[in-house]
């Protein structure tokens, strides 16, 4: 945990250098948490930069909670990124990191309206929706299985056989709630009907159990983690990988014919389902309201052209979110990217609220608990609403003394 923090540190310390050598233009600071996307945003910095005279565009990317953890942080120190790619549900926490908010003008018009609702926080718009698809699905290496999973019961039926090869059947980033939480929604989610998070219920009880047996049967291991779904998945070390649709691109390009794609199995017979976010750009710190604020538009203005919208796709297979770019998609017929768009749509919007931005930290010290056999999965699930509830009030307070 030191270390993490001092990390944190270390990177706000030299993007301050960094920012004070460069005085000769506006420098604007990106910062981003997909190791998928870094050829796309390493491109669009050269073409700002050859382009613009006035500004200078500079990109770090940061795994995902290491990049909320320090924008967090660097409130104390009055240093911010200018602007960060990131998933819409973190506007909840906007108490804390103080995203701007943003002129309806300048979204791009091709943008579909219900993307630029669910960028809204506390009434306003707080970031400028750039793309989606962040939704999980099953990959399979047809080399190592020709089988796409009808349930988990093929699964746990095919994991002998695999395991006898020294294969993993399944890839599961184990520890990541992300992860969890389709097997919460084949139990009935994490949402009740005024979508405030629940959890002290039977659907995280029995998704706590399920999720537990998948490792006691060596259907995968506790130890899985991203390198799983990704690295050790490429190196046919994984017959099967649950993953973001975001990857899809590394996965195609070091599978190529042999990767299959699949929505994940139903749990007895109950859909399952992913959770999605747009991811958006927002401006911490009131960033978009500073000095920076011709910049910043001239910015949004330029990363919206319809070229980088198919760019982003062509490189990192992350969706675009002009409508425009999706439909010429679309009129390709690609199979893979109708199957990949259409459990999309299929998935559940992660709300922009407190609650939620709570849930991840709090969930997490419940399954904690119940994985290492200190509670149990009732107690767990208690436990998790506590906590949960707890961190929420802190947003809560943090948005009202704001």
């Amino acid at each position: 945990m030191i270390k993490h923090f001092r990390r944190v540190f270390y990177i706000i310390g030299i993007w301050g250098l960094s920012s004070f050598c460069s005085h000769a233009k506006t420098q604007i600071e990106l910062w981003h948490s997909l190791s998928e996307n870094i050829p796309f945003w390493h491109k669009l910095e050269t073409d700002f930069n050859q382009l613009n005279e006035d500004y200078i565009l500079k990109t770090l990317h940061l795994n995902h909670e290491e990049m909320k953890q320090a924008i967090i942080k660097t409130r104390f120190g009055e240093r911010y990124p200018d602007v960060v790619f990131m998933p819409s549900d973190w506007l909840g926490f906007h108490s804390v990191m103080h995203f701007s908010a943003v002129d309806l003008e300048l979204i791009h018009n091709a943008v579909p309206k219900t993307a630029i609702s669910d960028s809204y926080f506390d009434d306003q718009l707080r970031g400028i929706p750039f793309a989606q698809g962040n939704h999980l699905i099953m990959m399979y290496n047809k080399k190592l299985t020709n089988k796409k999973l009808d349930s988990w019961h093929d699964l746990f039926i095919l994991k002998d056989k695999l395991t006898a090869k020294k294969i993993m059947p399944l890839g599961l980033n184990f520890h990541e709630m992300y992860w969890f939480m389709p097997f919460v929604s084949a139990y009935g989610g994490v949402l009740d009907k005024d979508d405030n998070v629940a959890l002290d219920n039977q659907s995280i009880i029995k998704a706590l159990q399920f999720y537990r047996r998948l490792s006691e049967q060596k259907v995968t291991s506790v130890n899985c983690t991203y390198a799983c779904v990704s690295r050790d998945f490429y190196a046919s070390k994984v017959a099967y990988a649950i993953n973001g649709a975001w990857a899809y691109r590394d996965a195609k390009n070091a599978l190529g014919d042999d990767l299959g794609l699949q929505a994940i199995p139903a749990i007895e017979g109950i859909p399952v389902q992913s959770m999605r976010a747009n991811f958006v750009l927002s401006f911490p710190n009131n960033s978009l309201q500073g000095l920076k604020r011709e910049a910043l538009i001239a910015f949004t203005k330029f990363v919206q052209q319809e070229k980088y919208q198919k760019l982003l796709y062509q490189l990192s297979g992350t969706f675009p979110i002009n409508q425009h770019v999706i439909n010429g998609l679309m009129a390709k017929n690609e199979s893979d990217f109708s199957l990949l768009y259409n459990l999309f749509l299929q998935s559940k919007t992660m709300p922009a609220s407190t609650s939620f931005a709570a849930l991840w930290s709090g969930m997490y010290k419940g399954f904690y608990l119940y994985m290492s056999d200190h509670l149990n999965a009732e107690s767990a699930a208690h436990y998790m609403q506590q906590r949960v509830e707890r961190e929420q009030r802190v947003l809560q307070d943090a948005l009202k003394d704001d």
